[in-house]
């Protein structure tokens, strides 16, 4: 799959390709969650949630470990040799299509959720909404976490624009709940579900204090994430609205099964002096501020891709006096020497080392860079155990 390409050439060959295959509609309930920041963990609640009564598949990216862990029914990866066998049985369609990677791995889920027949499929959206090859099927629900200035090369340079292509998911009837906050980007939402006679909501009302989430009627906690709150709110409106309308669900399974949830790489503890967490924009760097107060004197490693805001995530967590290390990655599309200033490392010994003599480390800057470093030290757990 090394030699598709990585970006698509637009939706059409992908619907075309999919009407071929008769993979254009599946059956069971199927929501789709996109937004700036919190995808994969609304996802993650979502599908906790749903398997206390029913069959769950999903499809997000990036993986966890191996590439056919984004596929997943009830957080079980499709087998790596199904993974392969689906790819070659659609080569001839993957090649006819012109498919890119994204596209061809959509393809293969798609085909193994209609052979397993799951209740409920959670789909997330790769990049922006509108133009995303997930949008092509459609959907019982939508979800938007919220929107924030990132991948602005792709989806435009200003918040407005930015929430226009991630409306784009607000299409065929199909009701949309939010978490958004901003005014303008609420407006945006409304008017796109005016004009697709789409129900609107927005998260319920809801109170967190001393580490205890109250909302409608749920409450839930203590949490150890104070970021998570708003994922776990639209997460809960979600699952009230499934259940008005049909989803058996009992409120006590919801709360046990959010309390006991956790997504790898999503302020993730992954021992007792490591925590890496994949926040990548700027807000995704002052949500993770707003956790670091929970902590005295953390020592911060940092790495992005270069095509990120780097430079703002960076002076952040400066401007909160945090002792910062920048880890220089050999990923094609992370920061080089010289591009920001301050004490750095460039292996994963270095790493060691200054989690070895720290009493906390927080890995953060990149979903890739932090799920590469929860990989690596859990691998060294396996290894020593």
């Amino acid at each position: 799959m090394k030699n598709l390409p990585r970006i698509s050439i637009g939706l059409d060959n992908f619907r075309a390709c999919l009407l071929e295959l008769g993979l254009d509609a599946l059956e069971g309930v199927k929501i789709h969650v996109g937004g700036t920041n919190g995808k994969g963990s609304t996802v993650n609640f979502l599908c906790e949630a749903l398997m206390t009564n029913y069959k769950v598949a999903t499809f997000q990216t990036p993986e966890l470990f191996e590439r056919n862990d984004i596929i997943q029914i009830d957080k079980k990866s499709i087998s790596p040799e199904l993974f392969k066998e689906l790819y070659h049985r659609y080569l001839w369609a993957i090649e006819k299509y012109s498919l890119c990677l994204f596209e061809a791995e959509l393809v293969i889920a798609f085909s193994y959720f209609k052979d397993r027949a799951p209740d409920y499929i959670i789909v997330e959206v790769g990049l922006g909404g509108q133009k995303d090859p997930t949008n092509v099927l459609t959907y019982d629900l939508a979800l938007i976490t919220n929107v924030g200035l990132d991948h602005q090369e792709y989806l435009g340079s200003t918040l407005e624009q930015i929430a226009t292509t991630k409306a784009g998911i607000i299409k065929n009837a199909t009701p949309v709940i939010t978490g958004a906050t901003q005014d303008e980007v609420r407006a945006i939402f409304a008017e796109f579900a005016i004009a697709n006679g789409c129900a609107f909501v927005e998260v319920g009302d809801y109170k967190y204090r001393d580490k205890i989430l109250d909302c409608l009627g749920y409450r839930i906690g203590p949490l150890a994430n104070d970021y998570q709150v708003k994922n776990i709110a639209l997460a809960i409106s979600a699952l009230e609205y499934l259940r008005k309308n049909g989803t058996i669900l009992q409120k006590d399974a919801i709360i046990r099964a959010i309390e006991n949830s956790g997504l790898p790489g999503r302020f993730s503890q992954v021992n007792e002096r490591l925590i890496v967490d994949g926040a990548h924009n700027v807000p995704g760097i002052e949500a993770l501020l707003v956790n670091l107060k929970n902590f005295d004197d953390p020592l911060v490693v940092f790495n992005s891709f270069a095509d990120k805001d780097y430079q703002n995530m960076y002076r952040l967590l400066l401007d909160k006096k945090y002792r910062v290390v920048i880890y220089y990655d050999d990923h094609p599309r992370s920061i080089r020497q010289g591009d920001l200033k301050g004490d750095s490392i460039a292996s994963l010994s270095e790493l060691e080392q200054l989690v070895s003599r720290n009493e906390i480390t927080v890995v953060c800057g990149s979903l890739h860079f932090a799920l590469k470093i929860y990989r690596h030290f859990k691998k060294q757990e396996k290894k020593e155990g």
